[in-house]
């Protein structure tokens, strides 16, 4: 391999540089297409320059791209105590979407080699955007699992000088805690390789992670101690070896993941619902929620938002009407400052930023149609009031020809109507009563629809079976080359607190609800014949908002 790449730099969604190292194949593989493997890291990772691995590994039909986002201008969100790591994830998965298209690159031909801090991002951006890449390789990952662990690793950055900022180790301990949840659905072939550092301060962490882990490939490096009979550079060149024994593997041959379609029966996220459904056993944690619930309907209902959620259901439509228009309002000043705190909760935020990227992939599906010569003909099949549909085509340049909305809710669709005649819409929308799970009103659809958006609405059933029945409805009722819209909660911290506090828009029950991995929604939404484009992820990796193409009839 050459020692010095091509200084390379694309724009970010949000105009920010980012630069990179382009090492091409010098052997390349013509029309079979050139494998790349990515060194997402920092300078400090590796005591020689990426290019001295690259010429160690000997790889030369394959190309290599190395990334440093310390040498980009990029901002990591802050606000509302956002997860630097997950949005760090979401500049990765742009700079994936840049060499797949700026170098005819498959995702499927890339492999992914992170160190340390840089390998929880990559973990991260494994679990929230579910990518089909060949392999993965994590040196040191470093997780943090315990609060105990946390103080430990902030107090020995102390000692030996290396402050970490409590923020910093606080996301370490998020961002792992929910990567270990959705562990289950990893499928990409994966290597560890372990330290004798890592053995002392975290191996159980790592191996606790590694029995997790979903993969049918897994690989664990426990690397020698130098000084017993193995000289460093010996274990070094053994490492090297095995990495790229591992590299060489796994291009060579196709991975499939297992399908996760009977995740509603059995498995992790099962479990995590049975659980919740079941009574709460501990008798402390009972009496939490108690006081929880009684806090919520005695004092918290001054506040117009909690007032509506107790009324509605935390997870109605009128209550997502109210988070969306994020105006704190209340009784008196005490359920102003109530109203206020609870629109400011980083749940409700996550479902604010939600619109947004349903926004932001509406106008880009409306873009592609254009492109396409196909006029826009949208279709909600759960469009609740229907107010951020309406609001989402008001940002979108090409015209609209129609739209259709439903809903099962008599109320919903009233309200929604009532909306269009406020917006003059009634001459291209129409707004009806319907049930998106239902075989005999899905085919009622016209057939001519081009865009379609499902947002906040599966995730509130677990049963996959009524997921695809949907999906396949909205399928049968789009042109082929159509665009679908979608949206899945990844995890929530207050999983537990909905269950046994928050009313649901189902009379008489909390807001249970099971979580869908990325994977998981992206494979029945590939069954029902789309493929996926792009995503968008929240910097707290709760929601995430996905663009697919319909690809056959």
């Amino acid at each position: 391999m050459p020692q010095t790449g091509q200084l390379q730099h694309f724009v970010s969604h949000d105009n920010h540089q980012m630069i990179y190292r382009y090492f091409p194949a010098r052997a390349p593989r013509g029309a079979c297409g050139t494998p790349a493997i990515i060194l997402f890291y920092r300078e400090s990772d590796f005591s020689d320059k990426p290019s001295a691995l690259m010429t160690t590994l000997g790889l030369e039909d394959y190309a290599f791209f190395a990334l440093d986002f310390a040498g980009s201008d990029i901002m990591v969100e802050s606000a509302e105590g956002a997860s630097a790591i997950s949005h760090e994830g979401y500049y990765f998965q742009q700079f994936i979407d840049h060499i797949t298209a700026q170098y005819a690159i498959q995702v499927q031909d890339i492999a992914v080699i992170s160190h340390g801090e840089r390998a929880v991002v990559i973990a991260a951006w494994m679990t929230d955007y579910a990518p089909d890449i060949r392999s993965a390789i994590f040196y040191s990952p470093q997780f943090v699992l315990r609060k105990r662990e946390a103080f430990s690793l902030k107090l020995k950055g102390m000692l030996k000088g290396r402050f970490r900022a409590y923020p910093a180790v606080r996301d370490l301990l998020y961002s792992s805690q929910r990567i270990f949840r959705s562990a289950f659905a990893w499928s990409a072939p994966t290597q560890f390789v372990v330290t004798k550092a890592d053995r002392e301060a975290g191996l159980g962490v790592l191996l606790n992670f590694y029995a997790n882990l979903g993969s049918r490939t897994k690989e664990l490096l426990l690397m020698p101690d130098a000084g017993y009979g193995c000289p460093e550079q010996d274990w070094g060149s053994m490492r090297d070896g095995q990495i790229k024994q591992f590299l060489v593997t796994h291009f060579a041959q196709m991975n499939i993941a297992p399908s996760l379609f009977n995740s509603h029966l059995r498995g992790a996220t099962q479990d995590e619902y049975e659980k919740l459904r079941l009574p709460e056993k501990n008798v402390f944690k009972r009496m939490y929620w108690a006081l929880n619930a009684f806090a919520l309907r005695h004092v918290g209902k001054l506040s117009s938002g909690i007032r509506l959620g107790l009324e509605t259901g935390f997870d109605s439509g009128a209550s997502l009407e109210y988070i969306y228009e994020n105006q704190p309002t209340g009784k008196n000043a005490l359920g102003r400052v109530l109203d206020r705190y609870y629109l400011k909760n980083i749940g409700w935020h996550c479902t604010r930023m939600r619109e947004k990227h349903v926004e932001e992939l509406l106008s880009l599906a409306a873009t592609r149609l254009a492109e396409q010569h196909q006029a826009v003909r949208l279709l909600d099949v759960a469009a609740g009031h229907g107010r951020y549909v309406l609001n989402a085509i008001e940002k979108i340049a090409q015209p609209i020809a129609h739209i259709l909305m439903r809903d099962f809710e008599l109320a919903n669709v009233q309200q929604g109507n009532h909306l269009l005649a406020q917006k003059g819409l009634t001459d291209i929308a129409l707004f009806e009563q319907g049930d998106a799970f239902s075989t005999d009103d899905l085919v009622t659809l016209p057939t001519d629809r081009t865009l379609a958006v499902v947002s906040g609405f599966y995730e509130l059933f677990s049963d996959n079976n009524l997921v695809l029945t949907s999906l396949n409805g909205i399928a049968d009722a789009m042109e082929e080359g159509g665009y679908l819209v979608y949206t899945t909660k990844l995890w929530n911290p207050k999983l537990a607190l909905m269950a046994r506090v928050l009313p649901s828009h189902k009379k008489g029950e909390f807001w249970l609800l099971r979580r869908r991995t990325q994977r998981e929604i992206d494979q029945l939404v590939t069954h029902a014949g789309f493929a996926k484009i792009t995503q968008r992820v929240d910097p707290w990796g709760m929601f995430s908002v996905t663009l697919a193409k319909k690809v056959r009839q």
